[in-house]
């Protein structure tokens, strides 16, 4: 084998390929294949100073060579089902989700939809959801507004992603309940409050309100539209009726500044909007 490598060397000497003493340069340089054997004790074999030669790179952990950047964390918040309630052409209550980016990079830009077979009746709006910087929070805001009256709950998901291809997701399933459209109803067919001294009240007229639809009233707000009519009693401001059943007063009473015929508006509005509308007259007499 001593022999072999001499000759081998003479010849790259004479081609010009080594230097004829003291050379740098690899004899793997003029022979990139080759394998030589060594004289280590013990006969280590062809492979023995390639696996001494180990790249410390290759066999580094991934951390010392650049990790890829973390994955982007966003979530919802609650995370569980969201239950809305309301009748039918009207808008419920609405929710609010925030969506906290946990991630260790900005989140976004960020889609948001809603998908299911009732993903009509659900409207989300966001606020300030573009780009979510890490340990920032965004807002979304869904309105339930059923368009149908259906025999079982309307389902649909709230569904939060990234646009580009490795972006996080994030899910809450949204549940509605539709009820029948039955507005508030206001008893006493007249609202004739009869005639009063100017500048005295008169006895209160008490107008009974009952909640004839499917879904509660919400609290419910009073109001009349013009001072010579005043609140004497009232337990429906604040009061949420059952449905079905839930009833409240309000009595009106007539208090005229001046002389002649008075008219206003006592309205009472449950959550949503809904109103029952009852007009008031009276007159005002001299003394």
């Amino acid at each position: 084998m001593k022999n072999a490598y001499l000759a081998l060397m003479l010849g790259a000497m004479a081609w010009g390929g080594l230097p004829a003493c003291g050379g740098s340069e690899s004899f793997s340089a003029i022979v990139p294949d080759a394998r030589l054997e060594t004289d280590v004790p013990g006969g280590a074999g062809p492979d023995a100073s390639l696996a001494a030669d180990a790249s410390p790179v290759r066999d580094a952990p991934l951390a010392e060579v650049g990790q890829p950047v973390p994955p982007l964390q966003i979530t919802i918040v609650p995370s569980t089902a969201a239950t809305f309630a309301a009748s039918v052409g009207q808008h419920s209550a609405p929710i609010t989700f925030s969506i906290p980016n946990a991630g260790s990079a900005p989140a976004g830009p960020l889609a948001i939809t809603i998908a299911g077979a009732y993903a009509a009746d659900f409207k989300a709006t966001a606020t300030g959801c573009e780009t979510i910087a890490p340990g920032d929070v965004c807002a979304i805001s869904v309105v339930f507004t059923p368009s149908t009256l259906s025999a079982v709950p309307e389902t649909a998901t709230l569904v939060v992603a990234e646009t580009r291809p490795d972006g996080a997701i994030a899910s809450v399933p949204l549940i509605g309940t539709a009820y029948s459209y039955d507005p508030l109803q206001l008893t006493l067919a007249s609202g004739d409050l009869g005639s009063v001294l100017v500048g005295s009240t008169g006895t209160p007229v008490v107008f009974s309100l009952t909640n004839s639809g499917d879904s509660p009233s919400g609290p419910l707000a009073v109001s009349v539209s013009s001072s010579d009519f005043v609140i004497a009693t009232d337990t429906c401001t604040g009061v949420s009726l059952a449905p079905r059943a839930g009833t409240c007063s309000v009595g009106i009473a007539l208090r005229p500044a001046t002389v002649g015929a008075k008219t206003a508006t006592l309205t009472i509005t449950d959550s949503n909007g809904n109103p029952a509308i009852k007009t008031l007259t009276g007159m005002g007499v001299p003394i």
